[in-house]
């Protein structure tokens, strides 16, 4: 099994009066074998219950100390894997010896050209908005095709996938004040534009303090909610949010966040196949992408 993806994922934090928007865009994924008969076994047991409603909320929860559920894969060398796409890119996914895993953290490139006269200081920081000295930050994750070749290593053989990557949508309310300050007695309303017909949309959530139903149970709990990307718009209802513990979102011992995430629909996703090395097909690859935004909250 495998599944390779492109993400640009953004987080804001706001803290001590300081607002930080970090945003981390990479190309990653790993290819894994698993034992049939344990899979199997963890299909049939109670800890398998963790599918996600595709147009619906699904809520789960994690003990503080409840054990990684499920078999343990092992790594499948797929050797290198190279990334090509717009702007130029053209670069390898570097594979980690243990896990196999390949991750490419792609650099920001800059708009607007330097000048001529001022060539910009090897070894000190570009200043955004400076052209010259590093210009401004632009996404290395754009509209158009990325295409992944793996030329194959000691488990599998090479491959070759590429999808159309669409822009990212636009979360409307991220700013309001009701998206901050979660009311878990009232309905909490993600509005976006943008998104393809084919598109999903992911309202998600932690929060991590005393369990509603019992207060001397710490649990960390998520919810997830999902739609079609073309709604535009999504209600996380109150019973959902009821569930979820009360925490200030300032310290890790109580915090919370929400977010939103744009996926590939089933029709959007890409297969890739590949044969395996001891003979057989991959059985189940995918090739896709993600869009997010997450940032911290309380849950009042």
């Amino acid at each position: 099994m495998g599944d390779m993806s492109l993400l640009q994922q953004t987080v804001s934090v706001s803290m001590l009066g300081i607002s930080l928007n970090p945003k981390t865009e990479t190309v990653s994924g790993a290819f894994q074998r698993y034992d049939a008969e344990q899979f199997a076994a963890y299909l049939n047991s109670s800890s398998a219950g963790r599918a996600l409603n595709p147009n619906g909320c699904s809520v789960f929860t994690s003990e503080e100390s409840a054990e990684t559920p499920g078999p343990q894969p092992e790594g499948v060398d797929a050797g290198i894997t190279r990334v090509s796409g717009p702007n130029g890119l053209d670069k390898e996914a570097p594979q980690a010896p243990e896990s196999k895993a390949s991750n490419l953290v792609l650099p920001h490139p800059t708009s607007g050209p330097g000048l001529p006269s001022i060539p910009s200081i090897p070894g000190l920081p570009g200043i955004p908005g400076l052209p010259g000295t590093g210009g401004t930050p632009v996404d290395a994750i754009t509209n158009g095709l990325y295409t992944l070749t793996g030329e194959g290593g000691e488990g599998m053989g090479p491959f070759t996938a590429g999808i159309d990557e669409p822009d990212p949508l636009a979360w409307s309310n991220k700013d309001e004040p009701e998206s901050s300050q979660i009311d878990r007695g009232a309905g909490l309303v993600f509005t976006w534009t943008g998104g393809g017909e084919n598109d999903l949309v992911s309202a998600t959530g932690i929060s991590r303090g005393p369990a509603p139903e019992h207060d001397t149970r710490t649990v960390a709990r998520v919810f997830v909610c999902m739609t079609p990307a073309v709604n535009g718009t999504l209600t996380v209802p109150a019973g959902i949010l009821a569930q979820m513990p009360a925490s200030d979102g300032t310290n890790p011992e109580s915090f919370g966040s929400v977010g939103l995430q744009h996926t590939p629909g089933e029709k959007s996703v890409v297969k890739i196949d590949a044969p395996l090395v001891e003979g057989g097909n991959l059985e189940a690859g995918y090739l896709n992408f993600a869009f997010g935004t997450t940032k911290t909250v309380s849950y009042q």
